[in-house]
């Protein structure tokens, strides 16, 4: 009778009928919760569907351009000092953990489980862990060689590691063709032909590891120490425990997958299969992101203890340029009363309707297609008189007064969220262009 592992290469063929059931499932909860919402929103929403979908699309577009932005000034770093370089970390850990979060969500409804083998999880680690890896190498940017060509080279050293790993996966079997001890003297001698097709496949992801593990990850604890370590205040206190947890959490992989069905059935108990590989998983990522910011907060530490320098004029007038509540101009005393009765008057509405999803039915009205205005309304407004619009102007042909003046309008104007949202962001970009600050201000 054949024991757990081999049903699972057994059962590959099932996969079709697994992912359409999944896929199914998936459909069917979107078609009643579209008709709960349709319900809910007792016509105060026109075209619920649409509003859902231009809602998480924009939320999706504003997250993507956001974080590329950031991350593509990585090439800059080694001229960055230390607390912009944590900044770009924090963001970097950031974007690590949605991914893998979306990644392990998606993972459930089994899509890309070719052969049985959980091909999510090997994608969620060529997306987080190449990351991971430029990481350690720009956090002493401005120490390395070639900062560059090493971090580029990390990355795609990793990524290619994990990829070759994968396709090792869906290879069934030993491999290598004798016992162990055969393979192993044979080795010795420069002998690799009892290799399979599995151990061909495998032996540069085994080669990689070894290299991030062996040679470059305690080649930057000695770029490390070599600069003055701790002492040197270009370099974070903290980062040799980093490279430690890093290292060795990365080594429990290929031991893990090993004793598993997906290498060389040692285990063959598969129910525990998954449950290992997240384990290493939230050992590997929340250790190196616990330790990111312990490493930021001796650093904050550190810099409060420092006396604060003057700002020259030119930063102080930076800083007054800076997007707040103050800068921008007043809005009429309608607009602003209305702005602060808001949240009270849909928490009351909320209250007195006894709907769970009106929260939900007030943020799609604000993403509702906006119509022009009709001839009936123009002749309501009276003779003379005109129906108020919002021209969109293009942010790059105003200065920063005009900038402030505009969003001033816009926001008075009570216009949907998602019309001033990338406008806002341009005129922001562009007042804070050139200042070295938190990207969260």
């Amino acid at each position: 009778m054949a024991n757990a592992a081999e049903l699972m290469r057994i059962c590959a063929p099932l996969y079709p009928s697994i992912a359409l059931e999944s896929m199914a499932n998936i459909g069917l909860f979107l078609f009643f919760s579209y008709l709960s919402i349709l319900i809910s929103t007792k016509q105060q929403v026109k075209t619920p569907g649409r509003a859902i979908c231009r809602m998480v699309w924009s939320g999706l577009q504003e997250w993507s351009e956001d974080t590329w932005r950031v991350l593509r000034r990585w090439p800059h770093m080694h001229r960055m000092e230390l607390g912009q370089r944590f900044r770009y970390c924090r963001r970097l850990n950031a974007t690590i953990c949605r991914v893998s979060a979306g990644i392990a969500l998606i993972t459930i409804t089994r899509w890309f489980h070719i052969n049985n083998v959980n091909g999510f999880r090997y994608l969620g680690y060529a997306l987080t862990c190449p990351l991971m890896q430029a990481e350690l190498v720009l956090l002493i940017a401005p120490h390395i060689w070639c900062y560059r060509l090493l971090t580029v080279f990390s990355a795609l050293i990793t990524f290619g590691m994990l990829v070759t790993g994968y396709a090792a996966s869906q290879f069934e079997g030993q491999m290598w063709k004798n016992s162990f001890a055969d393979f192993y003297d044979e080795a010795l001698e420069g002998n690799l032909d009892s290799l399979t097709t599995k151990g061909w496949w495998l032996m540069p992801s085994m080669l990689a590891l070894c290299f991030l593990s062996f040679v470059q990850i305690p080649m930057l604890g000695l770029v490390y120490y070599w600069n003055g370590g701790s002492k040197n205040e270009d370099l974070p206190k903290g980062f040799p425990k980093l490279l430690l947890i890093t290292s060795l959490s990365w080594l429990g992989f290929p031991v893990w997958w090993f004793l598993s069905f997906e290498g060389a059935s040692i285990i063959t108990e598969t129910r525990w299969n998954a449950v290992g590989f997240v384990c290493l998983n939230m050992t590997s990522k929340g250790g190196f992101t616990l330790q990111m910011l312990s490493m930021v907060k001796a650093w904050k530490r550190q810099q409060a203890q420092k006396p604060k320098p003057q700002a020259p004029p030119q930063a102080k007038g930076l800083q007054e340029r800076r997007l707040s509540s103050a800068t921008l101009p007043d809005l009429d005393p309608p607009a602003q009363k209305a702005a602060a009765e808001a949240p009270a008057v849909r928490s009351a509405k909320r209250i007195q309707t006894g709907q769970s999803l009106q929260w939900f039915v007030d943020a799609m009205k604000e993403w509702e297609p906006q119509e022009p205005a009709s001839a009936a309304q123009e002749a309501s407004a009276g003779p003379g008189a005109e129906v108020e619009r919002v021209v969109v102007t293009d942010p790059g042909q105003l200065n920063d007064e005009q900038l402030m003046q505009e969003l001033g309008k816009r926001l008075a104007a009570h216009g949907p969220k998602h019309a001033l949202n990338h406008s806002i962001r341009q005129a922001c970009t562009k007042i804070l262009e050139g200042e070295e600050s938190d990207d969260d201000e």
